[in-house]
C-alpha cells in the first residue's frame, strides 16, 4: 500500500474506533461526542484522499464499514438503550440499521455526483443526535416522544424511507463554493448560529431537520 494511500484509510479507521466506542461506552453524551468525532473524520478522510489523489478499493471499502458502524450500529444502539419497551427498541434498531445498510449500498452503487439522492447517513445520525442531546438536557417534548411508543417508532421508520426515497439532498461539503448556485449549506449554517442562541440544546436536531426540508424547498423551486 502506498504512503498516500495509507493516510486516508488511517482517517477512516479512526472513524471506525469512534462508532466502536460510542457502543461501548456507558455515558450517552460521551456517545454522541464520539460519533460526532467519527463525523469529522468521515469528513476529512474524502477530503484527504482527494488532496493526494489516492482513492483506492481498499479505502471504499473501510469507508463503507466504518460509516455503517458508526452512523448506523452506534445511534441504532443508543436509540435503542433510550426504549421504554426493549421490544419496541429492538424494532427501531433495526429499521435505523437495515436503513442505513439499504441507503450505503445504493449510494456505492451510484456514480459520485455532487448531490444526494435519498438522506445521507450522517445527516441521519445528526438527527439522532439532536434527539439524544435534547433528551439529556431534559427538553420535555423530546422526553415525551420516547415515552410515545407510536411516535418512538414512527422517527426511525420515516428516516429509513427517507434515507431511501428519491428525495434530492444538497451536499454541504460542496455547496460553499457555489452560494449563488446552491444556497442550502449557508441557510443551514445560519439556522445553527440562530439555534445556538435561541435553544442551543435544541440547535443539532432543529438545524439537521431544516437541512431536510431545505432540501426539498430548494428541489421545488430549482424545478
Amino acid at each position: 500500500m502506498k504512503v498516500k494511500e495509507f493516510i486516508p484509510n488511517v482517517i477512516t479507521i479512526m472513524n471506525l474506533c469512534c462508532g466502536f466506542m460510542a457502543i461501548v461506552h456507558d455515558d450517552l453524551i460521551m456517545s454522541v461526542a464520539f460519533i460526532a468525532m467519527g463525523m469529522i473524520f468521515d469528513i476529512l478522510d474524502g477530503f484527504v484522499a482527494r488532496l493526494l489523489d489516492s482513492p483506492s478499493e481498499m479505502g471504499k471499502e473501510l469507508d463503507s464499514l466504518a460509516d455503517m458502524v458508526t452512523f448506523g450500529v452506534a445511534p441504532a444502539y443508543l436509540y435503542y438503550t433510550l426504549a421504554e419497551i426493549p421490544k419496541l427498541g429492538l424494532i427501531a434498531g433495526f429499521l435505523i440499521i437495515a436503513g442505513s445498510a439499504v441507503r450505503l449500498a445504493r449510494f456505492n452503487l451510484k456514480e459520485s455526483k455532487s448531490d444526494f439522492e435519498g438522506l445521507p447517513t450522517p445527516a441521519m445520525t445528526a438527527i439522532l443526535l439532536g434527539l439524544f442531546i435534547a433528551y439529556v438536557n431534559e427538553q420535555y417534548i423530546i422526553q415525551l416522544l420516547f415515552m410515545h411508543e407510536v411516535l418512538y417508532l414512527a422517527v426511525p421508520l420515516l428516516m429509513a424511507l427517507v434515507m431511501n426515497s428519491k428525495i434530492t439532498m444538497f451536499s454541504l461539503k460542496a455547496g460553499f463554493l457555489s452560494i449563488r448556485q446552491n444556497p442550502g449549506p449557508m441557510l443551514v449554517v445560519s439556522m445553527l448560529v440562530v439555534m445556538m442562541f435561541l435553544n442551543k440544546e435544541m440547535a443539532v436536531l432543529t438545524t439537521s431537520v431544516f437541512y431536510v426540508f431545505i432540501s426539498i424547498l430548494l428541489n421545488r423551486i430549482n424545478r
